[in-house]
Formats: C-alpha cells, sequence, structure tokens
C-alpha cells in the first residue's frame, strides 16, 4: 500500500522512527533513566533524535518515561537525549501513550481510512 496512514500521503523510509524500548531483567518495557515499568497507566514519550527528515537518513528514539523527560530535560532546560547526550528540540518529542490526555483520532481515522469509510446512524465513523 505504501501510503501514509494519516495523510494518505507517499510513504517514504524517511517517515519513520525507529523506536528502541528497553526491557529490564524480567523482560519488561521499561524507563531506562527512571527504572520504572510501562503499565497502561504511565505516560510513555519517545525523543526522536539522529537523521533529519531532510536528510533521507529516517529517525531513530529512545522510548522514556513521561516523568524522566520533563525532570531531567524539560524543566531543566538539558534538551540533550537522556541516553545518547544528542541535542533535541521540544518538537522532537513524540507522545506514545498518555493516560491522561483524551482518546485522539487514530489510525484508522487517517486520510486513507476515510476513503473507505462510512458514517453510521449516530454520526460515528466505521470503516467498511
Amino acid at each position: 500500500r505504501k501510503s501514509h496512514p494519516v495523510t494518505g500521503g507517499a510513504l517514504k523510509l524517511a517517515d519513520l522512527v525507529r523506536l528502541t524500548f528497553h526491557k529490564n531483567l524480567e523482560g519488561q518495557f521499561w524507563c531506562p533513566v527512571l527504572n520504572k515499568v510501562f503499565t497502561e497507566h504511565t505516560h510513555i514519550v519517545a525523543v526522536r533524535t539522529g537523521g533529519g527528515k531532510d536528510s533521507g537518513a529516517g529517525h531513530a528514539a529512545h522510548v522514556y518515561c513521561y516523568q524522566a523527560v520533563q525532570e531531567l530535560n524539560l524543566k531543566a532546560k538539558n534538551m540533550r537525549d537522556l541516553l545518547t547526550d544528542t541535542p533535541f528540540t521540544r518538537a522532537d518529542i513524540i507522545q506514545i501513550q498518555d493516560p491522561a490526555a483524551p482518546p485522539r483520532a487514530g489510525v484508522k481515522a487517517g486520510a486513507a481510512a476515510m476513503a473507505g469509510a462510512a458514517r453510521d446512524g449516530a454520526g460515528d465513523i466505521r470503516v467498511v
């Protein structure tokens, strides 16, 4: 299909971000900085570093709990990746899971899915 799931345009390799999750000794995903195990109640973010979108090299991102990024990067005004010390901007922070935020339209509500979607009687979108 090679189409961007949100915009419906062409999907390029540079549009993708390689996420690096870390596991503890028990095999659970966790924040490598605060050593907190991720649960359905954890605010999880990734910090995008490396190859810019225009370089064609794609991106890499380490995954952290938001608490680590907030305390050690944003509040401290230290905009460097916590593991690699690579500089980043606030725009490079990718929200993966935020249990406090209301649900947003996901991939199913993207342009590609909207082409084959229909509204039911309640006004909800369903993919057909």
